[in-house]
């Protein structure tokens, strides 16, 4: 057996082994080599619910999905803001195509991303 080294998302490496010594996979189709995944249980750390609405940490979960178009972050401020409006107007959410209410959600996100800076 094997300890394997994830390199990334979709590559990996045996750990103490050198593969340039067996035999290719064009050479001989039935070469033995079997693999085995097995689940080995990593402690996962989380951040208080307050800590992580105040400084979100964003992790790429598809490489092929463009930030460009959705940063996490405008996503996150976004969805802030909804729940701000929601909590100063009695739980409602903000009507379809009502400029006022499209405007306060809109100030909020500006106000926290000056904020911000």
């Amino acid at each position: 057996y094997y300890t394997i080294k994830v390199l990334d998302p979709y590559s990996f490496a045996l750990v103490g082994t050198d593969s340039r010594s067996w035999p290719s996979y064009a050479e001989n189709d039935s070469s033995g080599i079997t693999c085995m995944q097995v689940k080995v249980t990593t402690p996962v750390p989380f951040s208080n619910l307050r800590t992580s609405l105040e400084n979100p940490e964003f992790v790429e979960t598809d490489m092929f999905k463009s930030w460009a178009h959705a940063p996490p972050i405008l996503l996150h401020q976004g969805m802030a803001a909804l729940a701000a409006f929601q909590e100063a107007h009695d739980g409602e959410l903000p009507l379809a195509w009502h400029l006022q209410d499209a405007n306060e959600v809109l100030n909020t996100v500006r106000a926290s991303t000056k904020a911000e800076l």
